[in-house]
């Protein structure tokens, strides 16, 4: 078993350190091949964007030509003779807005004026200012010392690919990393339109009409709508999770996590791969289907499977558009919990500035955010078009589902709910029905004021968030047709321990006797048979929900 390093997404310090790297060098050759001045790719956090601009950064950057000469030995692009005409050929402007900080309009000034200011001094280090013109030597001077104005630090990037490509005589290209993320961080802060527009006048001023650039290359989560960011750029090529150009570089495909997952004997570790493609395969991009890279390398090296995913500005995002879901949205919530795949036309390109006025915003943000993927429908091609028409959306695997449950209970930090949460799956799994009525209260009241839902539909959801723990080795139903009628929740047990379950939920309503509407629930189950099509130990469970004590009724079968 390789060891991946944790949290490593820059190609070049791997290459320097000799560390391990899935090989997608093929990526330079597909990208460069698309023929496209500016290219925009969007894709969920952790599926390699930056190490894919790292590993352009090595092999386009004239500034390792010597030192990178052994860095894509053995790598697929040194096996395409096209493509050495490339090899560092060109001065390369670097930058990320990861890190700058955005709790005011002034700190992410004065954050932009550092990265432009470091940008400048390593490129003076290497002379490329020493035959500037007269007139430009007082603007240089005051970016690399911090003291330029505001309009100076917005011109600057399209300054320096003048000042490179006079000293060059080649022009350069621009990486840009999380484009997006002042953005999303600052979605419903006082400040956002500020930034916003900001970062939409630094962008027009290196994209409009730059003779003086060779190609640049824009990575982030989302793809922010052109009318708000790139609202003056014709030339702009959007590669999204939808698009089939590309598809392939971002994520980890079967074979490759495969070549993770060995032994010490360097063979494929079957238990491991199936493990691994339960929690955390099923993600489609264009027309391949992708591991996420990030837990598959943790997964790899701490040997367990959990929940990797680390929160970002995309969740706060979702955490926002969760709050107070109608009936409508609970419901669908609730399909997809359930592992149900919804057919949906969900936008790809996200308005911050109209974000929550239409119901769909949600699954824009899930869609984008990696929380869930978009299956065309047969019969449709996918295409870089900004709606997922003809699409059907989904939850990609375990780890997303254990997450997004966190997300329905208003929870990021596995705390006291997603503890009952899981404890009252296990419960509902052993059968116990003491343990079912000391868990559920807590569970209820989190979701619903006083324990009580406004409709009975409410508590299918709420047992959906917690059924969503119980993974692949269960196929889980809401609103299931079974025997004569539909089944509020219906449980089956495909492979390991555990049994198949079938849950009648009554909402109690006022005046109403809690255990008379759970033995009714039980005999609902019974007279319809909403057991069919289960095979062997099967409980079905009776249960009223209402405010005060809940009542459960429980019957074993055996089928």
């Amino acid at each position: 078993m390789k060891g991946y390093e944790i949290g490593n997404s820059d190609f070049i310090r791997a290459k320097r350190n000799g560390l391990p790297l899935v090989d997608k060098s093929g990526f330079i050759k597909a990208l460069w091949e698309l023929n496209e001045k500016v290219c925009l790719i969007t894709r969920p956090w952790g599926f390699g964007k930056t190490m894919n601009l790292g590993m352009l950064d090595a092999y386009l950057n004239l500034g390792y030509k010597e030192e990178g000469k052994e860095w894509f030995k053995g790598m697929e692009i040194e096996n395409h003779e096209d493509m050495r005409r490339l090899r560092n050929a060109f001065p390369v402007i670097r930058m990320s807005f990861s890190d700058l900080r955005t709790g005011s309009t002034e700190s992410f000034m004065n954050g932009l004026k550092t990265m432009t200011s470091e940008i400048y001094r390593n490129f003076k280090e290497q002379g490329a200012f020493d035959d500037a013109p007269e007139y430009d030597t007082p603007v240089i001077s005051s970016i690399i010392l911090k003291t330029a104005n505001e309009d100076d630090i917005i011109y600057s990037i399209k300054l320096l690919c003048r000042m490179l490509h006079r000293h060059y005589g080649v022009a350069p290209v621009i990486l840009i990393d999380e484009y997006d993320k002042p953005v999303t961080d600052t979605y419903n802060e006082s400040h956002h339109e500020e930034i916003l527009g900001i970062m939409r006048d630094f962008l027009r001023f290196i994209l409009k009409d730059n003779e003086h650039l060779t190609k640049c290359v824009i990575t982030g989560v989302s793809q922010v709508a052109k009318k708000s960011m790139f609202s003056d750029l014709n030339n702009l090529y959007v590669n999204n999770i939808l698009s089939t150009d590309l598809d392939e570089w971002f994520g980890f495909t079967e074979m490759e996590v495969s070549e993770i997952l060995v032994n010490d004997d360097g063979i494929v570790d079957e238990n491991k791969m199936r493990i691994a493609k339960e929690w955390y395969d099923g993600y489609v991009f264009g027309n391949t289907e992708v591991y996420n890279p990030w837990s598959i390398l943790m997964y790899n090296n701490t040997g367990k499977a959990d929940k990797y995913r680390i929160e970002t500005g995309g969740d706060r995002i979702v955490n926002d558009l969760l709050k107070n879901p109608d009936e409508e949205m609970q419901k669908k919530l609730e399909r997809l919990l359930s592992n149900e795949g919804l057919p949906m036309d969900v936008r790809t390109e996200i308005s911050m500035r109209d974000l929550g006025n239409s119901p769909e915003d949600l699954f824009s943000m899930l869609l984008v955010a990696g929380y869930l993927t978009a299956v065309p429908i047969a019969g449709n091609s996918g295409g870089d078009v900004p709606i997922a028409e003809g699409n059907i959306v989904k939850i990609p695997n375990m780890e997303v589902r254990r997450h997004l449950a966190a997300m329905v209970a208003g929870m990021y930090d596995g705390g006291t709910i997603i503890t009952n949460m899981t404890k009252l799956t296990d419960a509902v799994i052993s059968g116990n029905e003491n343990d079912i009525l000391e868990r559920l209260p807590d569970v209820m009241e989190f979701f619903f004021p006083y324990g009580k839902a406004r409709y009975e539909e409410g508590y299918q959801t709420a047992f959906m968030a917690c059924l969503a723990f119980l993974g692949d080795r269960f196929d889980v139903k809401s609103e299931y047709v079974a025997g004569t009628g539909k089944a509020d929740i219906w449980v089956r047990r495909l492979y390991g321990p555990g049994c198949n379950m079938v849950l009648e939920i009554k909402r109690v309503e006022e005046g109403q006797d809690p255990d008379i509407l759970s033995r009714r629930a039980l005999e609902q189950i019974m007279n319809h048979r909403y057991t069919a099509g289960l095979k062997g130990r099967t409980p079905v469970f009776g249960i009223a929900l209402g405010g005060g004590k809940p009542s459960v009724i429980r019957k074993e079968l055996f089928i």
